[in-house]
């Protein structure tokens, strides 16, 4: 319940910073809603507390970006620090928001985040690189290709192209909620919605590299579905016909 809690508060925080307190609200219904939250939330892999934290930290970064604090900055430090210590693929879900705190960023406290969170690495990934380069190495190259691996799983062939994108809909979320997705996607580019191609790369990037790699599960991913539910939020909640986006609204509650 501390990883779900920690979950709620970012979420609702990030709807809030990018468009208001109703969407962030929203953004939290539907992300503790889906099918595959609900359920690796009662398991004990290390999935669900990765998305928890990559969530934090991605909110203090946009935190911080809003109120330009040296503790927000400190806090996204760790945060950060800590969802790599979890799992290393957590680079690739918050190093959109990294990149976009560092290229708009003119007073370089962006410098305080990498030193501070170098410094709780290193104990771990320093001294494992140092002394394991040759298994470190080893084991990344065997990430992309092993002949144990099935061959539907497998980058070139067309099931596992397919593989995220079907996990998407039929494990993690939902048909339903899928296209709802995709219409509020829509529905913020015609509102010129100023962070959406931000969000979008917090699914993209790690959906792209996970998809190249051929051990697959729709565990991996996980991390991407607060941005699923924050942007249907948000695509919802610029609906400007009132009864349409009430009924929406509805409909995914009683959904």
């Amino acid at each position: 319940f501390i990883f779900l809690g920690i979950l709620i508060f970012s979420v609702y925080g990030i709807g809030k910073i990018l468009l208001n307190a109703k969407a962030g609200l929203l953004a939290v219904f539907i992300a503790t809603m889906y099918p595959f939250t609900y359920l690796l939330s009662r398991h004990y892999f290390l999935d669900f507390p990765l998305m928890a934290m990559v969530t934090a930290a991605i909110y203090f970064s946009l935190k911080s970006k809003q109120v330009e604090k040296w503790y927000n900055y400190l806090i996204f430090a760790v945060l950060l620090a800590l969802s790599l210590l979890i799992k290393r693929t957590a680079v690739f879900f918050i190093l959109p928001f990294v990149a976009y705190l560092i290229t708009s960023n003119k007073n370089k406290r962006y410098i305080l985040i990498l030193l501070v969170s170098g410094i709780l690495l290193y104990p771990w990934y320093g001294a494992k690189f140092l002394l394991n380069m040759k298994n470190y190495l080893s084991s990344l190259s065997s990430m992309s290709y092993s002949n144990t691996i099935s061959q539907e799983n497998l980058w070139f062939t067309i099931p596992g192209l397919l593989y995220y994108f079907k996990a998407i809909i039929f494990m993690q979320t939902t048909i339903i909620y899928f296209i709802i997705f995709v219409i509020s996607v829509v529905i913020c580019f015609r509102n010129k919605f100023k962070y959406i191609w931000l969000m979008l790369l917090w699914i993209f990037i790690p959906y792209i590299f996970f998809t190249f790699i051929s051990i697959k599960s729709e565990r991996y991913t996980m991390p991407y579905l607060p941005a699923i539910a924050i942007i249907t939020a948000i695509g919802i909640d610029l609906i400007k016909n009132a009864k349409i986006k009430n009924v929406t609204i509805i409909f995914v509650i009683c959904y």
